[in-house]
């Protein structure tokens, strides 16, 4: 079998030097594809861009085109282009499709990472070169946006949803975070839900290292409203101890005002942005970790935390909201929040800070082993290898 994937992926080493590239996304892209070429009888080629920040900010206008071996002989290619708003989004799906005819023949299978225009016009133009073997990867979907941006931002956006949505729906199958993500974009098509899945050998000094007396909880993550992280501060208020604490890893448009919520009350604290090792220390020395993402939020409704699995290897119990793209499975592995207010959410710390702390860690150790034996990259290899053999 010959794959061609079309996505945005770099080397978790080069991720600091592009300042735009998702971590949870890469890794994501990244393990997956590892474990892909592994299998017997997969050839693997990758066709990626490195999404630099505006040349302002990252001294980079013109990006060329250049190719690399990465995992075992596998090919992967980084299309150039020229690093301007518009002109970058109008250059990079003809640049792709241009090294996809390249790379491509009748018997490949085309896979494509969310579907964007730069992964999804060339996909769909391919589609009849490869027989519509083709396969979307909606893994971090995030469509509108629009209703707070103006003028041409608003215009442009909406161009980019209308030919997001239009390439979703020329695919042959799909593989989803979220079951919902399948029953809203394409109800009638083939599809393999894989939420997330863990690399055991990135954890392996990640062991429960809590001092046993802060009760400090941590998030990191996203500072912006799809989050939760406004309700979560907000819930402090209705926290009467000064006993427990919030401590914040993360940027987004709400940094300030967070900075200035945790002026007024010191038992938040933001730590601002850390590198990816520091936040696995925070999560495996903190009392708890917290995913207070709104249920009923757009995005929420079709993807799925992926630091939740970050998380769960940490060792310590994890308190969520009851997100649709939990399954059943983890009923056991998780402290569930009920409501996703403030004063749901206080009233969920409270509870969880009235249970035996042992209790806590026999479901953080429970939780970590189930990932170990059910949710690894190379688990999930597998799976997605069996369905993209079976008609």
């Amino acid at each position: 079998m010959h794959i061609v994937y079309l996505g945005i992926m770099t080397r978790p080493e080069d991720i600091g030097k592009i300042g735009e590239t998702s971590i949870a996304g890469n890794k994501f892209q990244y393990n997956l594809l590892k474990h892909l070429s592994c299998i017997d009888g997969v050839k693997l080629d990758i066709i990626s861009f490195h999404p630099f920040k505006a040349p302002h900010k990252s001294k980079k206008l013109f990006i060329r085109t250049t190719k690399e071996k990465i995992f075992d002989n596998v090919n992967l290619w980084q299309v150039g282009y020229i690093n301007l708003p518009i002109i970058k989004q109008l250059i990079l799906p003809w640049k792709t499709l241009a090294r996809l005819k390249k790379t491509v023949a009748k018997s490949s299978l085309v896979m494509a990472y969310d579907m964007y225009p730069t992964q999804g016009i060339p996909l769909s133009r391919i589609k009849k070169k490869v027989n519509g073997r083709t396969v979307c990867l909606l893994a971090d979907l995030s469509i509108g946006g629009v209703n707070k941006q103006r003028g041409i931002n608003r215009f442009l956006r909406r161009l980019f949803d209308r030919s997001t949505l239009n390439n979703i729906k020329k695919c042959d199958k799909y593989i989803v975070l979220n079951e919902n993500v399948a029953k809203t974009y394409a109800p009638h098509a083939k599809y393999l839900v894989v939420d997330g899945g863990v690399e055991p050998t990135e954890f392996e000094n990640n062991e429960n290292n809590w001092n046993g007396k802060t009760r400090n909880i941590v998030y990191t993550g996203a500072l912006v409203e799809y989050s939760g992280i406004m309700n979560l501060v907000k819930a402090f208020s209705y926290i009467e101890r000064n006993d427990i604490f919030l401590d914040i890893y993360g940027e987004g448009v709400l940094r300030p005002i967070i900075q200035e919520i945790a002026k007024n009350d010191p038992r938040i604290r933001y730590h601002g942005t850390v590198t990816n090792p520091e936040a696995l220390k925070a999560q495996q020395t903190s009392w708890a970790l917290i995913n207070p993402r709104p249920v009923d939020n757009s995005i929420a409704k079709v993807t799925f935390p992926s630091k939740i699995f970050e998380y769960l290897m940490s060792g310590r119990p994890v308190a969520s909201t009851m997100l649709n793209g939990f399954s059943s499975d983890y009923d056991d592995l998780l402290i569930w929040i009920n409501d996703d207010s403030p004063q749901g959410l206080a009233q969920a710390i409270l509870k969880m800070s009235e249970t035996d702390n042992s209790d806590l860690t026999q479901m953080a150790n429970n939780a970590k082993t189930y990932l170990i034996h059910n949710k690894t990259w190379k688990i999930n290899a597998e799976k997605i290898h069996y369905f993209l053999l079976t008609d």
